[in-house]
Order: structure tokens, then C-alpha cells, then sequence
């Protein structure tokens, strides 16, 4: 191997730890870009118990990054949806009313999102929606 891919592979922005394969079979891992020094001929890696490793390119098989981890698809899907939390409040005649009955006839009004203003803001929890309705009886 080139010395020149070692030097790129140190070099890389944002860093990922890597491998360097030998060609006696030995894998050396590089955690972190200052355990390697490249020269113009040689490297030099220090490994975890504080050792040094001269390495010859020519030694060098290959560098081997591992494979990124993908998100399972459930957890994919969950951090892809957002909880909503809302209130309903249906207006009758500028009071708060009960529920739109099944088949009544609702629809969105600024008259009950000025009634629903006036109440008491600090009885809806933080975070809440609310949808206001009229209901025309």
C-alpha cells in the first residue's frame, strides 16, 4: 500500500477509527489519529500497552473501516413521528360546550379561538395544541 493512503486515512474529517491489515495477517487498530505518525517511508503506530510498531508500507494489505451501524427500523420509525397532545374545545354560544356529537357539524372559528384566548391560558399544559370549534346546534 501507498504510504499516502495511511497519511488520508489519519487525516480524515470527522476521524473514524480504522485497521490496518498486515500482510502476516496481524490487524493493528487505530483509535485515534495521534497514535500514528507518518513519515515519508515508514509509520509508526503505539498501541494500547504503550508499544511502537514500525510499519513498511509495503507490509501494509489494507485498511478496514467497520460498517457503520444503521438504525433499526422500529427506532427509525419512532424518532420519524412526533406525539401531539391537543385539546378540544367545542364553543356553543361563546361557552365551552360538550363534544361534537357523531354526525354534528364542526368547524374551525377565530369567534371560539377568541373565547377559548380569553380563558384561563395556564389550565392548558405546556406543550398542548388547542383546536378550537364551533358548534352550530
Amino acid at each position: 500500500m501507498d504510504i499516502e493512503g495511511l497519511r488520508e486515512a489519519i487525516t480524515r474529517n470527522p476521524f473514524e477509527p480504522f485497521s490496518i491489515q498486515l500482510a502476516d495477517g496481524r490487524s493493528i487498530a487505530v483509535k485515534h489519529p495521534e497514535f500514528v505518525a507518518v513519515g515519508k517511508r515508514r509509520a509508526v503506530v503505539i498501541q494500547d500497552d504503550d508499544s511502537c510498531l514500525w510499519l513498511e508500507p509495503l507490509l501494509i494489505v489494507s485498511l478496514d473501516w467497520p460498517a457503520k451501524k444503521s438504525l433499526p427500523r422500529q427506532r427509525l420509525a419512532r424518532t420519524q413521528t412526533a406525539t401531539v397532545n391537543l385539546i378540544v374545545r367545542v364553543v356553543r354560544d361563546g361557552r365551552s360546550g360538550t363534544p361534537v356529537p357523531d354526525g354534528g357539524r364542526a368547524k374551525t372559528s377565530s369567534q371560539a379561538r377568541h373565547v377559548l384566548a380569553m380563558s384561563r391560558p395556564s389550565a392548558i399544559p405546556s406543550g398542548t395544541g388547542v383546536l378550537d370549534l364551533l358548534w352550530d346546534a
